[in-house]
C-alpha cells in the first residue's frame, strides 16, 4: 500500500512539472524580453522625434508620394504623381531620364501634360490649376519626388514637396518645393530650397518667418 501510494505522488509531481503555464503567465526570461523590446520602442520614439512634424501643431500632415512613369517619346519620360493632401490637390510633372520607378501609367488630361512640358523641364498643378514656377527645379531629370507635407505657420497655409536626387555619384541632395497657399487655395508664394540631407526645421523657418 505505501509502494502504490509513493508512485501515485511521484507521477503527481512529474505532470505537475510538465503542464503548461496558465495563458498570460511570464516565463522567467520575460524581464530580458521587456528590457530588449523597451530600447526598441525608445529608438522609434527618437527616431520619430526627428521629424519636422514635432515643431508643428496637429496642422502638420505627411504622406509619402507614390510616383509612376509614362513615356514621351523613345528617349525621354515622364515621372509624376497625382495625389491629395488635406483637400490640397497637388500633380507634379517631370521630364525624366530615371529608371528606377516601376508603376507605368498615363497621367490625367495627357494631351494638356505634354502642353505643359513643352518648353520646360516641369510642370505643376495644385487644385487643378497651372503654376507656373518661378525658378528651375535642379536637375529635375533625376529628381524623386518622395514626400508631401502641408502645415500651418503665422496663420499661413503651406505645402511642401520634397524631392531626392538620384544619382551613382551619391550623396543626399535635395530640393524642397515649398508653396505657401491663400484662403481659397492658390498659390501666394513658392521658394526653392536645396538642401544636403533631409531639410531641417531650423533651415525651413528661415524661409516662414
Amino acid at each position: 500500500m505505501r509502494i502504490i501510494t509513493f508512485q501515485f505522488l511521484a507521477l503527481a509531481f512529474i505532470f505537475s512539472s510538465c503542464s503548461p503555464k496558465e495563458p498570460g503567465r511570464k516565463n522567467e526570461t520575460d524581464p530580458a524580453i521587456d528590457s530588449i523590446q523597451s530600447k526598441v520602442d525608445d529608438s522609434i520614439v527618437k527616431e520619430h522625434s526627428n521629424s519636422l512634424g514635432d515643431n508643428f501643431d496637429n496642422s502638420y500632415h505627411e504622406k509619402e508620394i507614390k510616383c509612376a512613369k509614362y513615356p514621351i517619346n523613345d528617349t525621354l519620360q515622364v515621372t509624376f504623381f497625382e495625389d491629395t493632401i488635406q483637400n490640397i490637390s497637388c500633380a507634379l510633372y517631370l521630364k525624366s531620364e530615371l529608371d528606377i520607378v516601376d508603376l507605368t501609367r498615363q497621367p490625367q488630361n495627357y494631351p494638356d501634360v505634354i502642353n505643359y512640358l513643352n518648353n520646360q523641364q516641369a510642370a505643376l498643378l495644385i487644385n487643378g490649376t497651372n503654376i507656373r514656377l518661378n525658378a528651375k527645379i535642379a536637375d529635375a531629370k533625376i529628381m524623386l519626388p518622395a514626400t508631401l507635407i502641408t502645415f500651418n505657420s503665422s496663420d499661413k497655409n503651406y505645402l511642401l514637396i520634397e524631392m531626392n536626387l538620384i544619382s551613382s555619384m551619391g550623396g543626399d541632395y535635395w530640393y524642397n518645393l515649398l508653396l505657401e497657399l491663400s484662403a481659397d487655395g492658390k498659390v501666394a508664394h513658392q521658394d526653392g530650397i536645396e538642401t544636403t540631407g533631409h531639410l531641417s526645421y531650423e533651415e525651413l523657418k528661415t524661409h516662414i518667418l
